[in-house]
């Protein structure tokens, strides 16, 4: 299927050439389809959630000096555990704005779905995209846009949307098939231009969400990689243990079911006593003055066992992606000290930081990417003033007793304002917890530069 797309994109576009080795591998091993399998437990999925749960809990950025990409950026942030839980189960989604009626969106791309065709070590100069799939009931046919972005060294921008015809897979395929029909033909995307060029353009208008989880391939460190693995990489052994215990649980608790067993002399021949359900028929083998007529089964449920080989092999995989104990696992602290505790998490708080840096940085690319499509097309009004992007990532390890004794402090020396307590307090922006203040407190002198 990779080296179908990939003859079609080369057609299209005129593409010399597409390193494709990569794209077959991720397509072999097919990161997406596992991810989105929901035919029995899925350890990825379950695994993926929690950990962007981690890492976005409460998690706010913002675009100060600029309501327009601020605006942008907040109907995209509302999605980011979403986006982030995608990119550890599969290894990285794209996000590529688009506009509609005068304002920007963002389509989230799996990469599977995404092909580098030029790249400058880890800087990407051009790339192709299944950008979206149309089918037709009637005509028994699907359509297929691609879209292809080139930034070439005079900073000139070119977007390129085509389309492709697909037969249906039940009928025998034409020779027609997977040829180039015009946009206009079909209705929703007849307003799409065949092409677009901006001027003075940097940086690619996409940006790339990476999981961190190392390939474990040279390619990986040398070049950075195309493409990322899920967060569960190389532990498919561990995956499938954790499978077959969870799937003999249901079976445990079905043979658990109790019985009376009754001797086959108690059963004439009108067959009195019924051989399903409370009673069964067992052959005791004996005289009857030796043996008992009635036999109770009724076995312990190993339950506890089951659950606890479950713990152990997830304590694995929580030790392979670098987190501590607790996160996917039953967290045990015993008699454990403070500072044993605090140790507990450093490499959680390891991973979650890196996670950070990475989401930072591709959103930092996405306003990018806003930006100029709101200059080129102009969709807000000119701001003199640069834009700034602020990150607050919820510090989920942070004992709020710790930090409320470290702002009384800060505010006894003068470090702190006091409504920085009632920021911390009531979860209010600066200016409304000013408003709120008490009057002998707001009247207080505010550090220079507040």
């Amino acid at each position: 299927m990779i080296a179908d797309i990939i003859d079609k994109l080369k057609k299209l576009f005129k593409i010399k050439s597409i390193n494709k080795t990569e794209l077959e591998q991720i397509d072999e091993l097919g990161y997406v389809n596992k991810y989105e399998d929901v035919t029995e437990f899925n350890i990825v999925s379950i695994i993926a959630n929690k950990l962007a749960n981690l890492v976005c809990s409460e998690a706010a950025a913002e675009v100060a000096g600029d309501d327009f990409l601020d605006n942008c950026l907040q109907k995209f942030a509302a999605k980011l555990h979403l986006i982030t839980a995608r990119a550890f189960g599969t290894g990285g989604v794209v996000l590529k704005p688009y506009i509609f009626n005068g304002d920007i969106y963002t389509d989230i791309i799996p990469q599977n779905r995404f092909f580098v065709i030029e790249r400058h070590g880890e800087v990407i100069t051009k790339a192709g995209f299944i950008a979206d799939v149309y089918s037709d009931a009637g005509k028994k046919k699907k359509y297929v846009r691609f879209e292809c972005h080139s930034l070439d060294s005079g900073g000139v921008y070119t977007i390129e949307n085509k389309a492709v015809a697909i037969e249906d897979k039940e009928k025998e395929k034409k020779k027609t098939d997977g040829e180039e029909i015009r946009l206009s033909e079909i209705p929703v995307w007849s307003d799409i231009p065949e092409r677009v060029d901006i001027s003075n353009v940097g940086q690619m208008l996409f940006a790339f969400v990476k999981c961190p989880s190392d390939n474990k391939k040279d390619s990986g460190l040398n070049d950075g990689g195309t493409y990322g693995v899920p967060i569960t990489y190389g532990q498919d052994k561990l995956i499938k243990m954790i499978l077959d215990l969870l799937n003999e649980i249901p079976d445990e608790y079905k043979n658990k079911k109790a019985f009376i067993g009754a001797d086959e002399l108690l059963f004439g021949k009108d067959n009195k006593l019924p051989q399903n359900g409370l009673y069964k028929l067992f052959r005791a083998s004996g005289g009857v003055d030796r043996q008992s007529f009635w036999e109770v089964f009724s076995p312990e449920i190993r339950n506890t066992s089951y659950f606890e080989g479950v713990d152990y092999f997830l304590g694995l995989i929580e030790k392979s992606i670098g987190l501590n104990r607790g996160i996917l696992t039953d967290l045990i602290t015993g008699n454990a000290t403070a500072t044993e505790v605090k140790y507990g998490k450093f490499d959680t708080e390891a991973f979650a930081d890196r996670v950070h840096k990475n989401l930072e940085a591709a959103l930092e690319q996405l306003v990018y990417a806003f930006d100029v499509f709101a200059n080129a097309f102009s969709l807000s009004p000119s701001s003199a003033e640069e834009y700034k992007i602020n990150f607050d990532w919820s510090n989920w390890s942070e004992d709020s007793t710790e930090r409320w004794a470290q702002l009384m402090q800060g505010q006894s020396s003068g470090a702190v304002n006091g409504y920085e307590l009632r920021q911390y307090i009531f979860d209010e922006d600066k200016e409304t917890a000013i408003k709120n203040m008490p009057e002998q407190i707001s009247d207080m002198p505010m550090i220079a530069g507040e």
